[in-house]
């Protein structure tokens, strides 16, 4: 009995003495009783409940409860002491990842967690889906998250998929990120070791399971939770009464957290999406050349999605541009990022009418036999089997595809001409040549039809 207080006020004691108070003020907040016993006050069972769900998914707050609730000492009530309360916040939030572990542990296994050694996979498949939702509930009243506005929150695939995605180094355990696409989740059992592990490896799930806890509780806010949902700038172009993309908030989460830190991750500006603008190849010219760094996204007539982030400016000509922050992603069948091999440096290109090279848009491989391709002729394109300048599979489901929906996001602010000034040319200003090759396409008119009137 010694031992264990011990335990409690070293647990309690990572806590300082302010966020002790504030806790205990938040305690008594939550609490609509008055039971006070051996252990201190407690709050009832369905008082903590009730306030874990303002924040967290309801699957998790109710086993939140259920683990740290007794049996009232003054009737059949189930009860949360304060002193646990603490105890619990303390580890989850503050403590070493070897606390943090032994809490997952505990809340993820169904019964007995103290009496087994392994975990199911869907057991800690679950608790990842609960996290991933818990993490778009605390953000749902934000700023960032409301610009969202007509995007669906979630669906219950995508949870499913990003989960996997947080966990994949023990589902997938020897895989390939190239084999992954193909390949089933492992069966297996797994120790609290592993558990661990893949948490030390993962710092993208370690992130989000701190900052739904601190926010759930109040505790190192400013610190410890992470924004991974950038505003959404559509423009006044961009309706918002039809469906303007297939993103959902998880498949958001899970781009942006990929993309290099700084402002790329805090605004996306929707640049193109074939909902709106058709299917034209000129149009997507015209919106993405000289917007800065991009998301392209795509959906086969075979339902897979994915696309690729381009870390340069999209401009004409006949060699590849770009740098090794580029890289290729699978969003369906499952999550999948795929880097840069560094084999060679063949990461961007995009070109028009041309009578010896390759007319459209390609990341990765070489001419002819590109990673991703969409052809000038816009409505097809093609994933090569190997690609190598990224470790991707092929991208889409038969080697030559039809573009059933594609998308272009400019990340972070647009680009700026040197001295702060915004450069309002058209890109038909800036390179006549490509001005007269949209107009051997018979587009370039329409082009003309739509400039804004430059700034004085």
């Amino acid at each position: 009995m010694g031992q264990q207080n011990t335990k409690r006020e070293i647990s309690v004691g990572q806590l300082n003495s302010e966020e002790c108070q504030h806790l205990k003020k938040l305690f008594n907040k939550i609490s609509s009783c008055n039971i006070k016993g051996e252990k201190g006050p407690y709050c009832l069972y369905g008082d903590l409940q009730k306030h874990c769900e303002i924040y967290l998914d309801d699957w998790l707050a109710r086993r939140i409860a259920d683990r740290l609730s007794i049996k009232s000492p003054k009737g059949d009530d189930l009860v949360v002491p304060l002193s646990t309360f603490l105890q619990f916040i303390s580890s989850v939030v503050k403590g070493t990842l070897d606390d943090k572990i032994d809490t997952v542990w505990k809340l993820a296994i169904d019964d007995s967690p103290d009496k087994k050694n392994e975990i199911l996979p869907e057991e800690i498949l679950q608790y990842a889906r609960s996290i991933i939702e818990s993490y778009i509930k605390c953000m749902e009243k934000s700023s960032v998250s409301k610009s969202w506005s007509g995007v669906s929150r979630l669906s219950s695939d995508s949870v499913s998929d990003f989960a996997e995605y947080l966990l994949s180094d023990i589902l997938y355990s020897g895989v390939t990120c190239k084999e992954m696409v193909t390949t089933k989740p492992s069966k297996a059992m797994h120790t609290k070791d592993e558990i661990l592990e893949c948490f030390s490896k993962s710092h993208l799930l370690l992130s989000i399971h701190d900052s739904i806890f601190s926010h759930c509780f109040d505790v190192d806010k400013d610190t410890a939770f992470i924004q991974l949902i950038p505003k959404c700038s559509k423009g006044s172009q961009i309706s918002c009464k039809e469906s303007f993309t297939i993103l959902d908030l998880a498949r958001v989460v899970f781009l942006n957290s990929q993309l290099p830190s700084g402002q790329l991750r805090r605004e996306w500006r929707l640049l193109f999406t074939t909902s709106q603008h058709g299917e034209s190849f000129s149009k997507l010219l015209g919106t993405i050349s000289d917007k800065g760094p991009t998301l392209l996204i795509l959906k086969e007539h075979r339902n897979r999605v994915f696309g690729a982030f381009a870390s340069h400016s999209w401009t004409l000509g006949p060699k590849f541009f770009g740098d090794e922050q580029s890289f290729l992603f699978h969003l369906d069948p499952k999550f999948a990022v795929y880097s840069a091999t560094g084999y060679n440096q063949n990461f961007q290109y995009m070109n028009i009418q041309q009578q010896t090279m390759p007319n459209g848009l390609g990341m990765g491989g070489k001419f002819g036999y590109f990673g991703l391709w969409v052809d000038a002729e816009f409505g097809t394109g093609k994933g090569a089997p190997t690609c190598t300048t990224f470790t991707s599979p092929q991208l889409s489901t038969e080697e030559d595809f039809l573009i059933h929906h594609m998308e272009v996001w400019g990340l972070g602010p647009e680009p700026s001409m040197e001295e702060g000034e915004r450069d309002t040319r058209s890109i038909l200003d800036k390179d006549p040549e490509s001005k007269m090759m949209l107009e051997m396409l018979n587009r370039g008119g329409h082009s003309d039809a739509h400039r804004e009137e430059p700034k004085d």
